[in-house]
């Protein structure tokens, strides 16, 4: 409600409450939405990793 009526950054928010990482323990402020995209990230990349490794062990055994 204060972001959209009153038109406060949700990092503002955050800091008068004082949680770290979220407005109201549900939006997340621009540090707790960096940390999830981070994880997000690695996740992905370790997932596109083992498919790499794993179509390159089907092209092995094809004999491609």
């Amino acid at each position: 409600m204060q972001h959209f009526m009153l038109g406060r950054s949700f990092d503002s928010i955050a800091r008068r409450r004082g949680p770290e990482l979220t407005t109201d323990f549900i939006h997340q402020n621009s540090r707790g939405a960096a940390m999830i995209a981070d994880v997000t990230e690695d996740f992905l990349r370790a997932g596109m990793a083992e498919a790499d490794q794993h179509h390159s062990a089907i092209r092995h055994v094809n004999g491609h």
